[in-house]
């Protein structure tokens, strides 16, 4: 990277030509690597620094002048940043694909190297790899990341395929585009909206799965027709959350502007706060619900 960045000093490239240089040249060699080695965290913020550093000042000695945050600079045009690949968030995405390979028991030799000697007949997500080496370990708390957006180990195995793009992005709160979009997939199995609705489930104590529309709306006449304050507040939180996500899939199209999953679950809470102060019986339960998932 040092010796492209070296070779390209001396052409006096203005910012959009770092830009694109950074995303199509710098960041495909660590792009391409990441999937053949686990790269430790020190060398990740090397490779970052090394590119901060080029666009900023056009050389390749590191250098902290920077005109704009790089953690802005990585968001989405629609979200104010210039799109460009946050490498710490696709390392870990290229990680998950290792683990994915575990969870789906891929015929290759590490991976039954690794049922055999570490996971044995036992769950992936319960192994315990404190006397494994640092990449074994690396990998294994990769299900940090999936429990993150919403997925466990029974969703990553029902996975036929893995796109680090699609995982990078659901991991940094993005909507998954689909051809013949529906309701369900909207709404409640693209990944972002997994990771909205699992936040919220667990903020009420419902330990369950994320289902599709025709389930959940089955679920709540079955469970939530009554008048208990916990009944009251799920069908606020059921409708809530419809609600904000299709605002935020409309925002996202319409006015070029975007929410992380975090920052809809937090709002639909405040609001869910806000209603539940007309009635006393329902601020009373909401004093034990005082707290962001």
């Amino acid at each position: 990277m040092l010796a492209r960045i070296k070779s390209w000093t001396t052409r006096y490239l203005s910012y959009a030509g770092r830009i694109q240089l950074v995303k199509s040249v710098l960041y495909s060699i660590q792009v391409y690597w990441s999937q053949v080695f686990v790269l430790p965290k020190k060398v990740v913020q090397m490779i970052e620094a090394t590119c901060r550093s080029f666009l900023w000042t056009g050389g390749s000695d590191l250098s902290k002048k920077a005109l704009i945050a790089w953690d802005r600079v990585c968001l989405p045009k629609a979200a104010g940043g210039l799109n460009i690949l946050d490498i710490y968030t696709w390392n870990w995405a290229a990680i998950g694909k290792l683990l994915w390979n575990i969870c789906r028991k891929k015929d290759c030799l590490w991976v039954k190297w690794i049922h055999a000697y570490y996971i044995k007949t036992g769950e992936v997500w319960e192994t315990k790899t404190t006397k494994a080496s640092w990449v074994v370990q690396k990998i294994i708390k990769a299900k940090s990341m999936f429990e993150k957006i919403g997925l466990h180990e029974t969703d990553v195995v029902a996975m036929t395929k893995y796109s680090i793009k699609d995982m990078y992005r659901a991991y940094r709160g993005e909507f998954q585009k689909q051809e013949n979009e529906d309701i369900d997939h909207l709404l409640f199995e693209c990944m972002y909206a997994k990771h909205v609705w699992s936040k919220l489930l667990a903020w009420q104590s419902i330990k369950r799965e994320v289902w599709n529309w025709k389930h959940e709306v089955q679920w709540a006449i079955e469970n939530a027709t009554g008048k208990t304050a916990q009944q009251e507040v799920y069908k606020m939180l059921l409708a809530g959350g419809v609600y904000h996500l299709w605002q935020e899939r409309n925002a996202r199209i319409f006015k070029e502007s975007s929410r992380s999953a975090d920052q809809v679950v937090k709002q639909l809470i405040r609001e869910i706060h806000v209603r539940a102060r007309r009635d006393s019986r329902l601020d009373r339960y909401m004093k034990d619900l005082n707290f962001y998932p």
